[in-house]
């Protein structure tokens, strides 16, 4: 239960657009130097754990090309957020060891941690609240037998089933409880929602950016606020704020 904001100065304005891998090259080496035993339950080969928290980043003016993001000033802000108030200290005292630190980012670019806050949580007493996206929504369907997903976006009619299905999925491999019911009763209507496509890694994921509302159960819509939403919360997708 925990939210972070990471102020950082960058060496120039020009970052790589699959950036949201660099974070966490930042985080996993934050985390290696602090916490090696959570780092390798985490990160560890052949590791599967349930990453439960989710983070944004915030881009001051970015214009876009093909491979590249040119910001309008050397510096970002990486927000962070939890259920698990363990992770979340650790995550806390990864980011102080990395404070004024120039760690290599890209190409001819380097990233410096300066400034590490925490931030306040928002109460959460209704049955339905809005959210805004601070990072992509990811819908994913997964295929285990044949090991490709397919992504869906707001406007799709399978989008809050699935949704939800990846909820279910989050919640199986978490020490967070939630009757199965709860989950399935949930209602999640789009309201001003856009598609974007964004790059990770060597694939195109197609996702959500904007407003929707959540109809559940307020300790629910509280784990959701905390952890995110969605598939690939770990890779930087899925943040939630309260509108």
């Amino acid at each position: 239960m925990m939210r972070l904001c990471i102020l950082c100065d960058l060496q120039n304005a020009q970052i790589p657009v699959d950036y949201r891998r660099k974070i966490l090259s930042l985080l996993k080496l934050g985390l290696s130097k602090t916490n090696n035993s959570l780092y390798n339950t985490l990160y560890g080969e052949g590791s599967n754990k349930q990453k439960d928290f989710s983070y944004s980043v915030y881009l001051p003016s970015p214009k876009f090309t093909k491979e590249t993001i040119d910001l309008k000033s050397k510096r970002l802000m990486i927000n962070f957020s939890t259920s698990d108030t363990e992770i979340g200290i650790n995550l806390y005292n990864a980011f102080i060891h990395l404070r004024k630190q120039s760690i290599p980012f890209s190409t001819n670019n380097t990233i410096t941690p300066q400034d590490i806050n925490i931030v306040k949580e928002k109460q959460i007493i209704n049955k339905k609240i809005v959210f805004k996206t601070m990072s992509p929504l990811v819908a994913r369907d997964h295929n285990p037998e044949t090991k490709k997903d397919w992504y869906f976006i707001h406007d799709d009619v399978s989008w809050s089933e699935i949704l939800k299905r990846n909820l279910l999925f989050q919640l199986k491999n978490s020490s967070f409880n939630a009757p199965k019911i709860d989950v399935e009763n949930m209602k999640i209507q789009p309201k001003a929602m856009k598609k974007t496509v964004i790059k990770l890694y060597d694939v195109h994921v197609t996702c959500s950016l904007g407003t929707f509302s959540i109809e559940s159960e307020p300790y629910l819509l509280t784990y959701l606020y905390q952890t995110g939403l969605g598939s690939h919360r770990g890779l930087g997708f899925g943040m939630l704020d309260i509108v």
